[in-house]
């Protein structure tokens, strides 16, 4: 082209710039093709997983090349750029963990609520359908300002801790009220000189 007149150094300027465009442009939209793969191939999550990424939680709706989309359970489907997913915590992969604390009246006997504690577990748990494993007593969590706080676990099916959770609280209150253990609330003493 120079040997017919053409200024090849203002082609060859002008394809640069173009191209550093169009790099620049398709910069994000390549990281995302490139993210989307490797979710893809390494599994990290697929629809129907219950996944947390960054703050928001929920069950995933699509999987794209660009885009992920995630729905919570009150119903918000948030999208997010593949490039985006950083942090991923996916609860659908293995069994999950429920964790309930049960607070109990400082005038109850430890020994005492332990036990009923346990017996109430062991009739319980054909009840949750959701288990995989027996649920456990921990022991004293806290010791709170108006109540001692027990924690008891159950393994369960995965991204189901939080059906469990539900059930085991309504289970627990109903057996320690059977047993005339009194659950403390908030109380505020008034003193009047």
């Amino acid at each position: 082209l120079s040997y017919f007149g053409v200024n090849t150094t203002a082609m060859v300027t002008g394809v640069g710039v173009v191209s550093l465009v169009i790099g620049l442009a398709f910069q994000d939209m390549l990281k995302d093709i490139l993210v989307g793969i490797s979710i893809i191939f390494e599994n990290q999550f697929s629809v129907g997983d219950y996944v947390k990424i960054g703050d928001f939680s929920g069950t995933v709706i699509s999987l794209g090349i660009k885009t992920t989309r995630i729905q919570a359970y009150t119903g918000e489907v948030k999208i997010i750029s593949n490039r985006n997913i950083v942090d991923i915590i996916n609860y659908s992969i293995d069994n999950t963990l429920a964790v309930v604390d049960i607070g109990v009246s400082y005038e109850e006997k430890i020994d005492r609520v332990e036990k009923i504690l346990m017996v109430c577990a062991s009739n319980i748990k054909d009840k949750i359908p959701n288990l995989v494993d027996d649920i456990t007593l921990l022991g004293v969590q806290e010791l709170s300002d108006s109540s001692v706080i027990f924690r008891m676990t159950a393994k369960c099916k995965p991204a189901k801790h939080f059906e469990v959770e539900r059930m085991l609280k309504k289970e627990f209150k109903n057996c320690l009220d059977k047993n005339g253990i009194k659950i403390p609330y908030p109380q505020i003493e008034v003193h009047n000189d």
